[in-house]
């Protein structure tokens, strides 16, 4: 009888160590499948975050503004110089361009603030040091006294990487109700501004005429009512 009692409590205390180590391994793995703790964000974080993104819109501000004193700047220089108004890039804000005449040739130039050692030191603006050629038009008509039949170059529009212009003359106005391109239909030409030099034709894109007559009609109908 007593080794019966000592071998049924031998089996009780093994069941027993079993049960214990059972439950320890389904506590164990309950608690791997637990979620991670959410982190949460406390007051300086979220004062960090508002001082960050306070400080980039303060950057965009600045460089905006920058970027408008630039083409002030040049817009000034170019009608003191050239009596016009420049075209500045639709991407590129530091690159304007511009025209001069000698006799009966047109230039198409270039300027860029990054060229011009000058605005770079003192913040004026030198066209010469800043400008680079396009091109040089010389099938204008023009003489030595410049009257209203002569012809000019009207930059007009960047479409890629094409410069767009009108030669037309002096007295043109394109209309009241005058768009950038249609009121100077068969008289546009472009020149690459990758590899400058030589002029085409231009002829203005089906989408592009449709929309601009479609202004055209616009305003000429608001002018009667």
């Amino acid at each position: 009888m007593s080794d019966q009692r000592t071998g049924l409590l031998i089996l009780i205390f093994c069941m027993m160590i079993a049960a214990a180590v059972t439950g320890t391994l389904v506590y164990m793995g309950a608690k791997t499948q637990e979620q991670p703790a959410p982190i949460v964000m406390d007051d300086k974080t979220d004062e960090l975050m508002a001082e960050q993104q306070k400080t980039k819109e303060q950057a965009e501000q600045l460089a905006a503004l920058n970027s408008e004193l630039l083409a002030t700047k040049v817009r000034l220089s170019v009608k003191e110089s050239h009596d016009q108004t420049p075209l500045q890039h639709p991407t590129q804000k530091n690159t304007f361009y511009y025209v001069t005449y000698d006799g009966s040739a047109g230039t198409i130039w270039e300027y860029d603030v990054a060229r011009d050692s000058e605005y770079l030191e003192k913040g004026t603006v030198n066209l010469t040091l800043g400008r680079k050629e396009i091109l040089v038009d010389k099938t204008l008509k023009r003489v030595g006294t410049i009257t209203e039949s002569d012809e000019e170059i009207r930059l007009r529009s960047i479409v890629g990487d094409e410069l767009v212009y009108a030669v037309t003359s002096i007295e043109f106005m394109g209309g009241q109700c005058g768009t950038l391109l249609l009121p100077y239909d068969k008289m546009l030409f472009s020149v690459s501004l990758s590899t400058p030099g030589t002029k085409q034709p231009y002829t203005i894109p089906t989408s592009t005429a449709a929309q601009e007559q479609a202004e055209m009609d616009a305003c000429a109908k608001a002018m009667v009512e």
